[in-house]
């Protein structure tokens, strides 16, 4: 009867535990990774329909949508404020994508800010044009003589 107990408690804990990491929160680029590789995983089988793990497919669904939000967002001059041109024909999934192949590049970066590596993914796979894509190039574009 004691190992019963035991054993039923440690169901509990474990299932508990899981069941917190299924439905937290997207704390750093690492938790949204994890969120998101299912939904990669689900796409690449099914192809067709997106059909989406229930909890971390829908944060990960959640977040990137609001980035993808956020990407058309441009200032007077219509310069982008995210700094990344994704094309009006750039789905959901493609931005996903795009994410999931810069957190795969940039493994050290993953426990930083999810927003901050999202931006730096979109910036490496839509730059815009006329914008600089990294230091240099800036630092080129400012030691240009002026037309």
């Amino acid at each position: 009867m004691k190992r019963l107990a035991v054993l039923l408690a440690l169901l509990v804990v474990s299932s508990s535990a899981h069941a917190a990491q299924q439905t937290g929160r997207i704390e750093n680029a690492r938790s949204l990774e994890n969120a998101c590789r299912p939904v990669e995983q689900k796409v690449e089988r099914t192809r067709r329909r997106a059909e989406v793990p229930l909890v971390s497919g829908l944060l990960c669904l959640g977040y990137m949508q609001a980035m993808q939000d956020l990407s058309v967002l441009a200032d007077e001059d219509g310069r982008r404020s995210l700094g990344s041109c994704p094309a009006p024909q750039t789905t959901l999934r493609d931005l996903i994508q795009a994410f999931l192949t810069y957190a795969r590049a940039h493994r050290g970066e993953l426990d930083q800010n999810a927003a901050v590596v999202v931006i730096k993914a979109f910036r490496a796979a839509y730059p815009c044009p006329d914008e600089p894509t990294d230091a240099s190039d800036a630092k080129k574009r400012s030691d240009a003589p002026p037309r």
